[in-house]
């Protein structure tokens, strides 16, 4: 984050100083600090799923900006950010949208029952572990039903889906015009849009 490092801990969320390693704040609670996206505006804000709900902080001071009205759960997926919308996968197979001006759900998208359990405690339901990957106007993202999905970042209606059979609980990567999705069973698949 430039001059920052963001650690997330059992405490919850703290920045350092890149190079001093000094403490500069500290958010009490429970985080996930996985790739978020930080806006040049003033106050420089990053998203992030802090106490199992959306949330926008202040990179500089630290304050929590809003926090969502959505409960995600606990969720391994890190927030994807593009214009004014964040994407983050759930705890329960949903890939949600929320406005990062307040933290309101724009859209949900669910996923199947998931074809291994893959989270800790939650047996038989669907879920979204890996982060989501916005490219232009589409999020793509694989999920424990064993599907790469491609979703309209705009409306959240499916644009197309492929089933690999088994989960895909890595995140997605793209390069030009092709998707690269790992499987659980350690294989890695490319996908090429036209």
């Amino acid at each position: 984050m430039g001059d920052k490092l963001i650690v997330p801990n059992r405490d919850g969320l703290c920045a350092l100083d890149r190079i001093t390693g000094e403490p500069i704040w500290r958010i009490k609670g429970r985080s996930n600090a996985g790739a978020m996206g930080i806006d040049g505006q003033s106050p420089r804000t990053f998203y992030t799923v802090h106490n199992m709900f959306p949330a926008a902080v202040d990179l500089d001071s630290g304050t929590v900006l809003w926090s969502g009205k959505d409960k995600l759960g606990n969720t391994a997926s890190s927030p994807a950010i593009s214009g004014d919308r964040m994407v983050v996968g759930t705890e329960d197979g949903r890939a949600c949208a929320f406005s990062t001006k307040d933290g309101s759900l724009l859209w949900s998208f669910q996923t199947k029952t998931a074809l291994a359990d893959t989270m800790a405690y939650v047996r038989g339901k669907g879920d979204m572990n890996c982060s989501p990957v916005i490219s232009g106007d589409t999020v793509y993202f694989g999920a424990g039903d064993g599907c790469l999905y491609a979703l309209s970042l705009a409306t959240g209606e499916k644009l197309w889906s492929y089933s690999l059979g088994v989960p895909i609980v890595s995140s997605p990567a793209i390069s030009g015009n092709t998707i690269f999705a790992a499987g659980y069973d350690g294989n890695v698949y490319a996908f090429t849009e036209q």
